[in-house]
């Protein structure tokens, strides 16, 4: 174990991580002036390296040669920089013990602590449905319930849901890293109270000030969708029977229509119902005794991790939503979304010309006229002419490979 202290949040999914890391990643100075260090290579590196470290590259359409190494580039990066390094994202949560085995190889010269974010599990089952519509899969609430009552904790088969978000069995492989006292559990706390109370916990554990910091701006980050919006999602993706492929889905579709335009319009969220509530509320209550028992260092209240019941009784089943309710705000959705299309054509044509531009053939002067030139005056205008057609050269080389073929043939 090394001297340097490096805190890996591994999530969980959808308990806050997206809000902690924008408090992280807009405070990088304020941080580095407190001896913290959030790294920076390029955007979206951490999400990178937890796809190099999960082998996850065909899920998110991505390839080795693209992003391999950048797990590696972030530890350099730690070292280089020096101070308290901290690494966060959720897409770790779900690491095998052979790949917590390949972390623990790579950080043996740090001094690691984990950190998983916890939340109430039925309020994390409805985030996590919402969250595997957004990435395209269009399963009901109820088909997705059959799904989490058969696998994991409850059965034999697979889920996504219990890979990722059960906190038993993703603290025993934690525990292949680092020891009980070195695996912080930060309860995330219940709506309705002081917005900032999950950044206050979480910086307890990686004993820093939170008030050093702005937080004002974060809460933004990752909208929910209300459950009309959720259905109409669904219906659109069943629309677009795969037409548009990953990466391009998660920034078109994900990220521009559900997450930027989607989540403007205000609606009641989708509520976990009674007959999955109360089998996980039972589950929750096991998984606070173990992590007791263990004596993993808690921030928060466990009890904050137990559903409460009964469901509010005006929340809306997240299966019987009408089409007045999905047709809530869609005219703004439809607007917003012309104005985007518009927006990027005109950078597209303004693009275009200026490709055009620089593509045009270099001048050809012709060698009579040079020796028409006086000595003095030839001289420094021949190399003047000499640098315009390096620097038109060069260009017309960068910007080459982004012409269309017929352009090229015109040449």
């Amino acid at each position: 174990m090394g001297t340097q202290k490096l805190f890996l949040h591994v999530g969980l999914p959808k308990s806050g991580s997206t809000y902690l890391q924008a408090i992280l990643a807009q405070n990088r100075m304020r941080l580095k002036e407190h001896g913290y260090l959030y790294p920076w290579i390029r955007n979206e590196a951490m999400f990178h390296a937890g796809v190099e470290i999960r082998e996850a590259h065909q899920s998110w359409g991505m390839t080795p040669e693209g992003i391999d190494g950048t797990w590696a580039h972030l530890l350099r990066r730690c070292r280089y920089m020096g101070g308290t390094a901290i690494i966060s994202h959720e897409i770790f949560a779900g690491a095998s013990p052979t790949q917590i085995a390949r972390i623990a190889e790579d950080t043996a010269d740090f001094d690691v602590s984990v950190i998983v974010t916890v939340r109430d599990v039925a309020r994390q089952a409805s985030a996590h449905w919402q969250e595997q519509v957004k990435n395209g899969v269009t399963d009901s609430f109820g088909e997705y319930s059959r799904k989490l009552l058969n696998a994991g904790p409850f059965g034999e088969g697979s889920s996504l849901f219990w890979n990722a978000q059960d906190v038993h069995a993703t603290l025993q492989r934690w525990e292949g890293l680092v020891p009980p006292e070195r695996l912080h559990v930060v309860v995330c706390p219940p709506p309705g109270g002081d917005p900032t109370e999950l950044w206050n916990r979480f910086a307890s554990v990686i004993d820093f000030d939170p008030s050093l910091v702005a937080t004002d701006v974060a809460r933004s980050s990752n909208a929910s969708l209300g459950a009309a919006q959720v259905k109409l999602l669904r219906e659109v993706i069943t629309a677009l029977d795969d037409r548009i492929p990953q990466p391009h889905y998660a920034h078109v579709v994900k990220r521009l229509f559900a997450q930027t335009l989607l989540s403007q319009v205000k609606s009641p969220t989708a509520v976990t119902p009674e007959y999955l509530r109360k089998p996980l509320q039972g589950l929750a209550e096991g998984w606070a005794d173990v992590i007791t028992q263990r004596g993993y260092p808690v921030h928060g209240d466990l009890a904050e991790m137990v559903p409460s019941t009964p469901v509010p009784g005006d929340a809306p089943d997240p299966d019987d939503i009408g089409g007045a309710a999905m047709a809530q705000g869609i005219s703004d959705v439809i607007a917003a979304l012309l104005l985007d299309i518009h927006r990027a054509e005109g950078t597209t044509r303004a693009q275009a010309r200026t490709i055009h531009e620089m593509a045009k053939p270099l001048p050809v002067y012709p060698p009579a006229w040079r020796r028409r030139l006086s000595w003095a005056k030839g001289k420094a205008t021949l190399r003047g002419l000499r640098s315009e057609r390096l620097a038109r050269r060069r260009r017309r080389q960068e910007f080459t490979e982004l012409l269309p073929p017929e352009t090229l043939d015109q040449e």
